[in-house]
């Protein structure tokens, strides 16, 4: 046969059906140009022809698979060649038939592809693939067309992509819009390929950089960025094993992958990138509109950002304004020397942040500003933890709040590691600085709202090691119902007057209740003290209980910057010597108060037979009620004093009693008494 779709007049065909047994002989007619024709056989069947090839209908739903010409009429003659007919399953031939032929002609159909020398021309055009069966051997495995199966993974070297000094943003471009038709795998092509700006979309697509390097060049769009950008609806996306090299110019906005608000993402996974100096690194954004949801960041090495200001200077950035659970993971990355946050989880609701390194924080931008590696910001239910923080400048982590968000949050178990290398902003720091400031923002939801105090966070098992700085390792500007406990730390060569837990009090009453203190233990400089409570939290609804802190050097556990009046703090199962307060009421738990009071000179007269040498001088201090236990020292105290005791004798008064042995008065010079009072409440 001359062509797939030549009937020769006087020769005689058989269809065979998928057993090979034949189902008719009959003498052909010459085919119609309309590409039909009716075989002489009584009208029993009809060929149709698709693209070159022969579609053969039966009447009688017979499963047809193939035509052979059997020759001329004597049929004891097969010229060469002309025997080779459709021999495939015929499972494969029905599902090219459906895919190929219109639906009004898809029902008992099957393809035949004429004689091999007719059918050779179609299988090298560019439908070829789609005309020839593949399944894997392997139990279960699915019959394909081989075109399916070479579109599940497409190559950039299917287009003119080199490594070579051109620009190459229109093909890889071209190749992204591919894979996001079809789907599947694109294969990076090997080598450096410089380019401007990608775009990538799609669902069920991976983007396998392995042996990749993007070089971006050019600048920005306004208010835009230039990398590999998602955008619109992505699902089931990955892209991993790639190197994005920015050019490091603020001006230009190179950043490694990112996103804008508006996209509508989910399942999306990066992983095993390397990007250096981007603006970002990694900015999975839906902030003010779209979603991004279960996104997996993991094991990317983000080396340097650029920019200090809003928007730049973030190694990974992830951001989802929806208000609905989005379950993002960042976990296993390093990030080295970033320059505004290494980590920014800037809004979202659920998620965890966990086993990433992080390496020189700001090193080379630090100037004491509050910028910490680590920033929760505007989120709640996000988990940080087993984080490592190596010479993180201003600010290790921080979780904050603005507006609705900020709600049950937790650190634990992360490692911070900070020598004279690095400043003085403290390495764990709860709430703002300004909790009343007004949210302006005209794309944040809270506009109008104050900025207010994060809620509910649990500040658990975190490690300090500290030496040389006089940056405290966590500090509490403000938060309701904080909870420190359980961490640990050795602090060294800080600053007189230091501590390891510092409740600043921004905001006073109105931002800052019902914090909890317990476990705690710090190897702290004799001059510091575990937790410090300031001057700012003077009111009376300030509620604290703190249990069971300690310092391995034996220094103050607690110290109250001033004189309080507060009916709510309770101090439990915690020694008196650990205790450094200012007089107030402290009336919950079992509890230990001590109040310095100026005492002398004075003189103790001496024993005599008929009497103890003894002086009974009476302090004033609020809120100590009779039946409350005291004691007393004086740090001037001489050898022959042999006793000095103290005892409430009635509400709002202790009074302390000298006894001399000796037969002389002993004058005491100028000195204080430290008087503590101890009661036991029910606890709490």
């Amino acid at each position: 046969m001359d062509a797939p779709n030549e009937f020769l007049a006087g020769h005689q065909y058989r269809f065979q059906d998928q057993d090979d047994e034949a189902l008719l002989i009959f003498e052909g007619d010459t085919p119609s140009d309309a590409g039909a024709s009716t075989l002489a056989a009584g009208d029993e069947y009809t060929v149709t022809y698709r693209n070159g090839a022969i579609w053969a209908k039966s009447s009688d739903a017979l499963s047809v698979v193939g035509i052979e010409d059997l020759g001329p009429e004597t049929g004891n003659t097969i010229d060469g060649g002309t025997t080779a007919l459709l021999k495939q399953n015929f499972a494969a031939a029905n599902a090219i038939a459906a895919s190929q032929d219109e639906p009004a002609s898809q029902t008992d159909q099957a393809a035949t592809y004429g004689q091999l020398q007719d059918a050779l021309a179609q299988f090298n055009g560019p439908d070829g693939a789609s005309l020839i069966g593949y399944q894997r051997n392997a139990p279960g495995t699915m019959l394909l067309d081989l075109q399916s199966k070479l579109d599940q993974v497409v190559d950039m070297r299917d287009w003119p992509i080199r490594a070579d000094d051109n620009d190459h943003t229109a093909d890889i471009q071209n190749a992204l819009d591919e894979i996001s038709r079809v789907g599947g795998v694109l294969k990076g092509a090997p080598g450096t390929l410089n380019c401007g700006n990608l775009r990538l979309t799609g669902s069920g697509v991976k983007l396998d950089l392995a042996g990749t390097t993007l070089k971006f060049h050019g600048t920005a769009a306004a208010g835009s960025k230039l990398g590999l950008q998602l955008f619109g609806t992505v699902d089931a996306l990955h892209v991993c094993g790639g190197r994005f090299i920015c050019d490091g110019v603020l001006a230009n906005g190179h950043a490694g992958i990112w996103s804008n608000s508006g996209i509508v993402a989910s399942n999306v996974f990066i992983y095993r990138n390397y990007v250096k100096n981007g603006i970002n690194g990694i900015s999975c954004n839906a902030n003010l509109s779209g979603s991004f949801r279960n996104a997996r960041i993991f094991q990317n090495v983000i080396d340097g950002t650029v920019g200090v200001d809003s928007g730049a200077g973030y190694g990974i950035h992830f951001a989802d304004g929806s208000g609905q659970p989005i379950g993002a993971q960042i976990f296993e990355n390093h990030i080295i020397n970033a320059t505004r946050h290494s980590i920014y989880f800037a809004r979202g609701i659920g998620g965890n942040v966990f086993g990433n390194q992080i390496y020189g924080h700001r090193s080379t931008v630090a100037d004491g500003s509050i910028r910490p590696a680590i920033n929760a910001l505007r989120c709640s239910d996000v988990n940080v933890f087993d984080n490592t923080f190596c010479e993180p400048n201003d600010g290790g982590m921080m979780i904050g709040r603005t507006g609705a968000n900020g709600l049950r949050n937790r650190a634990y178990g992360n490692t911070f590691k900070k020598s004279a290398a690095s400043n003085s902003v403290p390495c764990l720091m709860i709430g703002s600085q300004n909790p009343a400031a007004i949210i302006t923002d005209q794309g944040d939801p809270s506009v109008g709202q104050p900025e207010g105090a994060p809620s509910s966070t649990t500040v658990e098992n975190n490690h300090f090691d500290i030496d040389n700085n006089t940056c405290d390792p966590i500090r509490v500007y403000c938060g309701i119902g904080v909870k420190i406990k359980g961490n640990t730390g050795n602090v060294s060569n800080v600053a007189v007057g230091s501590q390891a837990i510092y409740v600043y009090g921004t905001g006073g009453d109105t931002y800052n209740a019902n914090h909890d203190f317990e476990d705690n233990s710090f190897q702290l400089p004799p001059s510091a003290v575990i937790a410090r409570l300031e001057a700012g939290l003077v009111g009376t609804t300030f509620a604290m209980r703190f249990r069971r802190n300690n310092s391995d050097y034996g220094v103050p556990a607690f110290a109250c910057a001033v004189a309080m009046n507060n009916p709510n703090i309770g101090i439990f199962e915690q020694s008196a010597s650990g205790l450094s307060m200012s007089s107030g009421i402290y009336p919950k738990g079992r509890y230990a108060m001590k109040s310095i009071q100026p005492f002398g000179p004075v003189t103790v007269p001496g024993s005599t037979s008929s009497s103890l040498g003894t002086l009974t001088t009476n302090f004033s201090i609020a809120g100590v009620k009779k039946g409350d236990q005291a004691s007393v020292s004086f740090d001037q105290i001489g050898t022959a004093i042999e006793v000095m005791s103290a005892y409430v004798n009635s509400n709002n008064n202790v009074r302390v009693i000298l006894l001399n042995l000796a037969p002389t008065s002993t004058a005491l010079p100028a000195g204080n008494v430290d008087i503590e009072v101890r009661r036991n409440t029910v606890d709490y």
